[in-house]
């Protein structure tokens, strides 16, 4: 009964968060149906719902086993899932177009945090940016590619902060040219071209 009552203030909490309709209304369904694992799971894969309004609930002593996956749909279309253990995201959580089976976006998380390969996509399944997560940071390089496929920019990170060079660029040449250390710019470069 307790734990019914925990979540029908996070269900508050959530509204006033704004979430997102389609998590929202099965959240709210798994609630009136007596569903707590899957109550549960969402909360845990939307933790910033309680972050405002409900700091003092904590998600370490869930009552229920929460490990599994959770799937998310908006009308037939899945949305994005999620996989959990012992209360947190665990492995690959991916993002979906809407009416799209292509990702959006793919993540993989180590206890909890970030950590590996994350990748973005375009439309049509056309990559638009890779980047490394370390503990929760990004680390190491991201490339950001243009809708084209040709390269917009490489950047680099050490525990989430740039460090190292960056490069941006325009129709193949690089107009951006920067190094950063430890999230501060100590060299910059910008080179302007001109079409004749």
């Amino acid at each position: 009964m307790e734990s019914l009552k925990i979540l029908q203030r996070i269900a508050k909490a959530a509204k006033l968060k704004g979430a997102c309709s389609a998590v929202y209304n099965q959240f709210i369904s798994a609630i009136e149906s007596g569903n707590e694992k899957k109550a549960w799971q969402i909360v845990i894969a939307n933790k910033f719902w309680m972050e405002d309004h409900l700091p003092h609930i904590k998600l370490d002593k869930i009552p229920v086993n929460t490990d599994g996956k959770l799937k998310f749909y908006k009308y037939t279309h899945l949305v994005w899932e999620a996989s959990l253990k012992d209360g947190i995201k665990h492995k690959e959580t991916s993002y979906y177009f809407n009416a799209h089976k292509n990702k959006q976006n793919t993540w993989v998380y180590k206890n909890g945090k970030l950590h590996g390969k994350s990748y973005g996509y375009y439309i049509g399944n056309r990559l638009e940016s890779v980047a490394t997560y370390k503990n929760g940071y990004l680390n190491g390089k991201r490339t950001v590619y243009n809708s084209d496929g040709s390269l917009y920019s490489i950047l680099n990170y050490k525990d989430g902060l740039h460090h190292g060079e960056c490069k941006m660029y325009h129709d193949g040449f690089i107009y951006h040219y920067s190094i950063h250390k430890n999230g501060h710019e100590i060299y910059r470069n910008e080179i302007h071209y001109h079409e004749e």
